[in-house]
Parts: structure tokens; sequence; C-alpha cells
């Protein structure tokens, strides 16, 4: 059976293994499907690919391997995903 992500606007996908970057399309995964989570951004605080850019800047990487559980494979979880402090300016719109 093939793993897929629903088809939604305005999401990344956040690798939960390993230090893999941070994308915005389902067609730029390196790891199987399966270790990423895909995350919705609503497009009122800010964009996809604002935050993918985020995440994968030296601030936002540490970011994400603090989120990570302690185990022989240190993994990113729903709790700690939902926990992820994003920085983003304020919107001039």
């Amino acid at each position: 059976m093939d793993f897929s992500f629903a088809v939604h606007d305005n999401a990344l996908f956040i690798p939960l293994i390993g230090n893999s970057d941070v994308v915005a399309s389902a067609d730029d995964l390196k790891l199987k499907k399966q270790n990423y989570a895909q995350v919705v951004i609503d497009p009122a605080r800010s964009s996809a690919l604002f935050v993918a850019r985020f995440l994968n800047s030296d601030f936002g990487i540490e970011i994400r391997e603090r989120g990570k559980t302690p185990a022989v494979i240190p993994r990113l979880s729903k709790q700690s995903l939902a926990a992820l402090s994003i920085f983003v300016p304020e919107s001039k719109v």
C-alpha cells in the first residue's frame, strides 16, 4: 500500500527523523513519506514557504533538534511538533 498525503494549499512537510530539509512540496521529499508530518499553515498567519525557510535556518534546525524525543533514533512527535515555536513577522496587509 502506497502512502500519500492529502492535498492542501499552504502546507509543508517536516521530517520527523534525521535532519533533512523542511519542504513545501511533497515532490521534494527525500525520505519515505511516513517519516514526515504534513502541517497546514493558516494563510492569514504565514506562508508555508516562509515557515519552511525558517525551519531550515540554523535557528530553525536547532528548534527542531530540541523538540526531538531522546531515543535510539531521535524523533519529532505530534506533541513536540505542536510545541515548536515559529517566529513570523506581522503581516503588513
